[in-house]
């Protein structure tokens, strides 16, 4: 290749002569180094993956697997060639014994369930034959060589770091049990001098129990053992943690810098109970060295466990909290409503607790401030403060649900310890969503943030655990349905229910065709008997077939016709807002001939026009607003214009969902409407998106023309939640489509 390996980037570690490569790689040595807790792997790899450093392993074994994010690092092989590099692969494991290599998948993204798409797949690696896990010594010793020579990657440093890790020295438990009210374990035994020469802060932690593995924030001191003679000294720690049904604990593993060292029990010990922690630990506390440690540990053990009361009045600095509303928008995330009124730097640290669960609260990352003036009038001047942007609204990640009775536990600068009850979530779906986006005001404000961090998150997991509710649809048949239809027209039905009279009559005086189904989907429970007669009158009177479908729940405007279109038949379907009528016949026909004449064409629609007969759509533009933090909204081209003289058939960048007509068999590459957008904002413009991705366009054909009375089956969109709710649709649709708009349409 005939260049400096030094010279290259991080990104693409060496040149490629030959991209032709017969094989993807092998793995060569594989071995565990207990003392860095991690799996070692040694091989090479083609270059058609090796780029990045930002890696997530899946490991299979004989006897389980691992999944894990990952370091890596590449140097170049002679012995290869143009085939491809060496690599040194480090996976933070805790799993132990899982028998012989089977195959290692290599991914892009830190974490192993990362899944974004990239440019470049995910890679497979097999082990090579005969190959057995080496012993610790020789794994990180071959690993080590082949670090020395790797360059320009960002991982060398920290991947030879964990390589230097060495167990010293030796060390023992004497008595350990979970503390409640600290949120942790208190643990204490000896440990040998070699180790102890070695201490630097921070101290690393692994537990390991007959359950499973946990860690968390040390704190440690030690003591005088005068029976040790010399050899080592006493300790006792804290670590936070509040998974305390892991059964026994069986070792402790210590790291500081390189040196590790791993602790047993002494025999056969047992746990203490959680309400003899202090007697048991206290005087040992007090006899350990005099220093911060000392006393850390002192208020831990002493600190008063949660009695369901609100104590942080009875802090001696003043922190007031009222909790309004708590959210469990799944297995992720708990979102908080209320209000806050303390002095700045008066908090150090918040953490959201249940007898279960703690997290620690980033108040900074996750916490929406917005007006509370209603807290300003009852408390805050009272109290001497003056920012009515005292509300919060605050997005609380975590790993896995909380139980029911939650609390904040508060702990000031000084050092005290406040409780907050939280009251139990009650809201879910439509309603938690609604209860969120009141009241706030966004324009202006710096709603990336307030998206990416908080709401956006939040409003995605309670709409995904809505949808995952059956919906129960009950089906109505009027008049004798056409068995095998060429073209499904799908209208959902919400709020103004009475349009699907005036529809329906234009159905009756301009025929659509004996080979079309027409298809009403009521996204409206409530009222399904008040449309049910509705629909058999209708039938009665114009003697038009077709179908209504109810749904027992309020979906919204994408699974709504998502449901129609499971329902539905025909080669062709349109899409048809309620509100949408036509101006005379064979329309359907017309728009159906331009998918049958053009391949290239993905979806068409008409010019839709207001009352008066000026545009109301004609094609969709995207402009930035300045006052939504310059996102592309989408806007209907010349709304409120005289109707242009052309007659023919126009491409469009995107069209809307009032009426679109497309191919079934398109709509399944694609995947129909994307229920991540919520009641119906976005959804049309993502799917003329998706499909122009498979390389089809969309068009509007000038010829044909309905009338549209534009939102006027829905309900009032002037509810300040409704315009938050549209916002988080545009978010969804920004982060997926922004860069494509501007690349179409050159909007800055």
């Amino acid at each position: 290749m005939g260049k400096d390996p030094s010279a290259q980037t991080a990104d693409v570690p060496f040149e490629i002569d030959d991209p032709t490569v017969a094989e993807d790689g092998f793995i060569e040595s594989y071995g565990r180094l207990d003392a860095a807790e991690c799996l070692i792997f040694c091989g090479w790899m083609s270059h058609a993956y090796a780029a990045g450093q930002d890696r997530s392993v899946t490991v299979r074994f004989e006897r389980g697997s691992v999944s894990a994010p990952a370091r890596i690092a590449f140097h170049r092989r002679e012995d290869l060639g143009a085939r491809g590099v060496g690599f040194v692969i480090l996976a933070q494991s805790r799993q132990r014994r899982l028998g012989q290599l089977l195959h290692l998948e290599l991914r892009h993204g830190q974490d192993a369930r990362d899944k974004l798409e990239t440019d470049a797949p995910s890679l497979v690696l097999t082990a090579a034959g005969g190959i057995r896990e080496l012993s610790d010594r020789l794994i990180a010793e071959r690993a080590a060589a082949m670090l020395e020579i790797s360059t320009g990657h960002p991982n060398i440093a920290p991947m030879q770091a964990l390589l230097k890790r060495r167990f010293l020295g030796e060390g023992y438990i004497d008595a350990y049990g979970h503390h409640a009210a600290s949120g942790g374990w208190l643990i204490s035994g000896w440990i040998s001098n070699d180790w102890i020469g070695h201490v630097s802060l921070p101290i690393e932690l692994v537990a390991l129990f007959d359950g499973g593995a946990s860690s968390g924030v040390v704190v440690l001191n030690f003591f005088e053992r005068p029976d040790l003679a010399g050899r080592g000294l006493g300790v006792i720690l804290h670590f936070a943690s509040v998974d305390d049904g892991l059964g026994r604990l069986h070792t402790l593993l210590l790291t500081a810098g390189e040196a590790v060292v791993s602790m047993r029990p002494a025999g056969q010990i047992g746990r203490i109970a959680s309400d003899a922690i202090e007697a048991s630990f206290l005087g040992l506390i007090t006899e350990s060295d005099p220093n911060p440690a000392r006393e850390k540990l002192r208020e831990l053990v002493c600190r008063a466990a949660f009695s369901g009361r609100d104590t942080l009045v009875d802090l001696p600095d003043q922190v007031l909290i009222g909790v309004d509303e708590a959210i469990c928008c799944g297995d992720d995330s708990v979102v908080l409503m209320g209000w806050l009124l303390t002095r700045p730097d008066t908090i150090r640290a918040v953490r959201l607790r249940s007898a279960e669960q703690s997290v620690a609260v980033d108040m900074d990352r996750f916490m929406l401030w917005v007006e509370r003036p209603d807290v300003m009038d009852a408390v805050g001047r009272a109290q001497g403060f003056e920012d009515s942007r005292c509300g919060f609204i605050l997005r609380i990640p975590i790993a896995r649900r909380f139980g029911e009775d939650m609390y904040l536990e508060v702990e000031t600068r000084a050092g005290d310890i406040g409780f907050k009850p939280v009251p139990r979530a009650k809201l879910e779906g439509m309603a938690a969503i609604r209860r969120m986006l009141a009241g706030i005001e966004t324009q202006y404000n710096d709603i990336d943030l307030l998206y990416d961090r908080v709401l956006g998150p939040a409003i995605a997991e309670l709409n995904t655990r809505r949808l995952a509710v059956p919906t129960r649809v009950q089906t109505l048949l009027l008049g004798a349905q056409t068995e095998a239809p060429r073209i499904s027209v799908i209208v959902p039905l919400y709020g103004r229910v009475d349009f699907m009279e005036l529809q329906m009559a234009l159905f009756a005086t301009n025929p659509i065709g004996n080979d079309v189904e027409i298809i009403y989907v009521l996204d409206d429970p409530l009222r399904m008997r008040e449309v049910q007669f509705l629909a058999a009158s209708l039938y009665e009177r114009f003697k038009v077939p077709f179908k209504l479908l109810c749904l027992s729940q309020n979906l919204g405007y994408a699974p709504a016709n998502n449901v129609g279109l499971r329902a539905s038949s025909g080669e062709f379907v349109c899409f048809m807002n309620s509100d949408v009528f036509p101006d005379g016949a064979h329309w359907l026909g017309r728009l159906v001939s331009h998918l049958e004449a053009d391949p290239g064409l993905g979806v068409v629609g008409p010019v839709l026009l207001f009352e008066d007969d000026s545009v109301q759509h004609q094609g969709i533009e995207f402009r930035s607003l300045p006052q939504f933090a310059g996102w592309l909204f989408a806007m209907h081209k010349r709304k409120g214009f005289r109707l242009p003289a052309e007659i023919g058939l126009v491409r469009e960048t995107a069209i809307t969902g009032a009426c679109m007509v497309m191919r079934r068999c398109d709509i399944g590459s694609v995947g129909a409407f994307d229920d991540a957008f919520i009641i119906g904002d976005f959804e049309d413009t993502d799917l003329c998106f998706r499909l122009r991705a498979r390389g089809l366009s969309a068009a509007v054909d000038f010829g044909v023309r309905m009338h549209h009375l534009e939102r006027k089956s829905q309900e009032s969109s002037a509810v300040l939640w409704r315009t938050n709710l549209t916002l988080y649709n545009a978010w969804v649709h920004q982060r997926r489509w922004a860069d494509t708009i501007r690349q179409l349409e050159g909007v800055r």
